[in-house]
């Protein structure tokens, strides 16, 4: 699942919206002699994002290549910005007659991919939360003075719920009025479409990342995996937590520690609960999640931050996901990790300690 979000998240603090998964890709040493790392960047949905890549014997024609990115990450923005009064999803969101609309493929997969992992969370992923979004000042519109009440919360529920998404062939139709945000799987989604892009360029080796959401494809020149950081959930610092190594999986963070508002000195998340309606009180800070497409660990990355901590786990495990979640007790953190992120891990650092084994 693959977004980039130029147009996606507001300015400023909203940028953070997407940062708040941040990860630090990690090179290491490259190899002195043989295949070289090569690397781009650029800005999109309201973020930037960065790709490394082993350079194959054939050279890869370098401007062409961003060219080609860059289109890519602009066009996924036309289909899925909330920011975009033009897009293809805002026209859907502003049809208050409920019409079928003829969308992109990419658009119905990204939507379709919502409702599979909106049914297997039991709810606790929704992208029908726009109403929700915007009440709490997370979205486009102009921050609120105040928090809002029970009533106007009650009120945006109402047009909360994925039922009234209908997908039928090429064409998509809102059966109740909706106002669908994509913005916790479009940059998963974005990171996977570039990724196929690079792969289709038969480039074998790459890192892909967009506001911190990551997929990692083949080696590093000396044969080791992609080392990827995962950062400490501090509000006024950056630390890493842990270091995984990555090797053909995607990779997403959720937090609750970038992007806030403060009503009357109290601090509310902007993860926000469609079942409730309200931000998350507990005491989960962060979740990170490995999975076969950066789309589906960015969505599940939120859904378990929404769960909180028993109940995240819980579905974690049950799921046999590789996840890592990081919990505030106390002024420090401590991490939990499922048994298939120790999995995950300690196979994936077998491999990078054989090879180092058999290079010196």
């Amino acid at each position: 699942m693959l977004p980039t979000l130029s147009a996606f998240m507001s300015i400023a603090r909203r940028q953070a919206f997407f940062l708040f998964v941040t990860l630090i890709m990690l090179l290491g040493c490259e190899s002195k002699s043989g295949p070289s790392v090569q690397q781009m960047s650029g800005p999109t949905m309201g973020t930037s994002y960065k790709i490394k890549w082993v350079e194959a014997q054939t050279e890869t024609e370098f401007e062409e290549l961003q060219s080609q990115v860059d289109a890519l990450l602009e066009a996924i923005n036309a289909q899925m910005s909330t920011y975009r009064p033009d897009s293809e999803l805002s026209q859907l969101n502003q049809d208050q007659q409920g019409k079928w609309h003829q969308v992109s493929p990419e658009l119905i997969y990204v939507l379709k991919e919502s409702q599979k992992i909106h049914k297997l969370t039991a709810g606790a992923f929704d992208v029908t939360i726009g109403p929700l979004v915007n009440l709490w000042g997370f979205g486009p519109e102009p921050d609120p003075d105040d928090k809002p009440s029970a009533e106007e919360i009650q009120k945006a529920m109402q047009s909360v719920g994925m039922g009234a998404i209908k997908i039928e062939h090429k064409r998509v139709r809102w059966a109740k009025p909706r106002y669908v945000d994509l913005s916790a799987i479009a940059k998963g989604y974005g990171v996977d479409a570039v990724a196929k892009l690079l792969i289709n360029k038969g480039i074998k080796s790459f890192l892909v990342e967009i506001g911190g959401e990551i997929f990692a494809q083949g080696v590093k020149p000396d044969g080791s995996a992609w080392q990827i950081a995962i950062e400490t959930p501090t509000y006024h610092q950056r630390g890493i937590q842990e270091i995984l190594p990555l090797e053909n999986m995607g990779m997403a963070t959720s937090g609750d520690y970038r992007n806030y508002q403060e009503f009357n000195g109290k601090r509310f998340s902007h993860t926000l609960d469609p079942r409730t309606g309200n931000p998350v009180t507990h005491s989960l800070a962060s979740v990170t999640v490995v999975a076969n497409t950066t789309a589906t660990a960015d969505a599940l990355a939120t859904a378990i931050l929404v769960m909180g901590e028993k109940e995240g786990l819980l579905f974690a495990e049950t799921q046999n996901l590789p996840a890592l979640l990081i919990v505030r007790e106390g002024q420090g953190f401590k991490q939990i990790a499922t048994k298939a992120y120790h999995r995950l891990k300690q196979s994936t650092a077998a491999v990078t300690q054989q090879i180092s084994k058999e290079s010196t």
